[in-house]
């Protein structure tokens, strides 16, 4: 009996003895973590978040339960993160796997359209104005690009037949709701009464092929057709440089183009994008004058750029004279060196250029 009982308090001992080292589940915070050895008999806790659907923040730091060495598994990306820092409202945690640009700023698909919306130039729809406030004489023509417009009257006979046809002869209104149909691809042949040129059926070429759109431009012009370059016939206006010629032989003196007979890509239509842009200031000498030309050069291949001067006490200046050329990724600048409007010395000269779009 004795030799029982001495062995049941061996067993009790050494019971007793492993259980004040041993790791029980009370001994971790309520989240989820692993157990790290920190030294002999000593042993610590750490949060971990393996479950997680977007990438660790700042603010998932000693304050929220983390500690240096906790881990991060975004199961949406597939990214491990380890805290180097859990400072409150600080926590930097890093991975060694490639990051997206929007996964290594920690910012969502939504963000980055929204940050490249706000560095992006939106680009410049080209425009022009036909005035029309005469109703057209038969045979009169204006052309957008390749479609060339003709009007006739009821019964009149095209003199090309590729042409397109417009009805003239019921007064200036009805001309222009006509025209702004026809070139919209709009217009549901009501020229049936033109004839062909062989004045045996009625004309082929109703509607217009180019991508443009065309609205009442009378509120704002008088009586006119507002034409914009689009995505398609008749479309939504876009930004873009169109090789679009344009041109008229309107009988009516003041029915032209505003701009005159130019090519749409003159009209200030530019290619949204995201583009390059820098700011020169240059402070013009008389040694500049002497020796010119001098270049001014920029860290991508300008494909425009403004010029502008002022005097030293901020008085803008008009500049003419002197010549602004780009050369490769520079501006090559010839200063006439004849005095004001010319640039003379002390003169600040300043150059904004920009890179094509991206």
């Amino acid at each position: 009996m004795a030799n029982v009982k001495g062995l049941v308090d061996s067993i009790v001992k050494r019971v007793s003895n492993a259980y004040s080292t041993a790791i029980l589940d009370g001994d971790f915070a309520a989240a989820a973590g692993a157990l790290y050895k920190t030294g002999a008999g000593a042993y610590v806790a750490i949060k971990e978040n393996l479950t997680a659907v977007v990438p660790p923040a700042v603010t998932d730091d000693s304050a929220a339960g983390y500690a240096i060495g906790s881990k991060w598994h975004d199961v949406v990306t597939g990214f491990d993160y380890i805290a180097t820092d859990v400072s409150a409202g600080a926590a930097v945690w890093v991975t060694s796997q490639a990051a997206t640009a929007a996964q290594a700023g920690r910012m969502t698909a939504a963000q980055v359209v929204a940050l490249e919306a706000t560095v992006r130039d939106a680009g410049s729809i080209p425009s022009d104005v036909l005035l029309l406030g005469t109703d057209p004489t038969a045979g009169d023509e204006f052309s957008i690009g390749s479609d060339v417009y003709e009007y006739r009257g009821a019964g009149g006979q095209m003199s090309d037949d590729a042409h397109i046809a417009i009805l003239c002869g019921a007064g200036a209104p009805a001309a222009l709701v006509a025209t702004l149909a026809t070139i919209n691809g709009t217009a549901a042949n009501p020229h049936a009464s033109i004839l062909d040129n062989a004045g045996t059926a009625p004309a082929g070429v109703t509607n217009g092929t180019e991508a443009v759109v065309a609205d009442d431009g009378t509120a704002i012009f008088g009586a006119s057709v507002h034409v914009q370059h689009a995505d398609g016939v008749g479309g939504t206006p876009i930004a873009g440089n169109p090789n679009l010629a344009l041109t008229e032989t309107l009988t009516a003196v003041g029915d032209v183009w505003i701009t005159g007979d130019v090519n749409l890509n003159t009209l200030g239509g530019s290619v949204g994008g995201i583009r390059q842009t820098a700011t020169m200031e240059r402070i013009i000498t008389a040694a500049m004058i002497t020796n010119s030309p001098i270049s001014v050069d920029f860290p991508f291949t300008p494909v425009g750029f403004s010029v502008s001067a002022r005097s030293t006490a901020g008085v803008i200046l008009p500049i003419a004279g002197d010549a602004f050329v780009i050369t490769g990724d520079a501006i090559v600048i010839t200063l006439a060196g004849t005095g004001a409007p010319a640039l003379v010395a002390t003169d600040v000269l300043v150059i904004h250029a920009w890179s094509a779009a991206t």
